[in-house]
């Protein structure tokens, strides 16, 4: 399996130019080792969009929504380990009254 490419945005508009003075889109694709659907879909967001539709988007993490995640998986542990300590507390709770019943008798 091949590695991915990652194209900047010169190298998309340079490969744009160049499929457009080519007489076949598929094969100019093909020499430039790109699909001619990727080809069409930089040359819709190149028409849409100028040089900022070619820019490579990434998602960026919003660092307080990362900050709210961790602090909410902190949160479900302490509760589990609350709701298991009063669950155990329960339980010795009634085998201590199920043992003084049995001996006041």
């Amino acid at each position: 399996m091949r590695k991915r490419k990652y194209w900047t945005a010169e190298e998309k508009l340079q490969a744009l130019m160049y499929v457009d003075s080519a007489e076949s889109v598929t094969q100019a694709c093909r020499e430039l080792g790109i699909d001619p659907s990727m080809y069409y879909k930089w040359k819709r967001a190149y028409e849409e969009k100028g040089e900022e539709g070619l820019q490579p988007k990434y998602r960026k993490k919003d660092p307080e929504l990362e900050r709210l995640k961790r602090e909410n998986e902190r949160l479900k542990k302490l509760l589990a380990e609350k709701t298991l300590e009063l669950e155990l507390a329960q339980e010795y709770i009634k085998k201590t009254l199920m043992t003084r019943k049995g001996r006041q008798r």
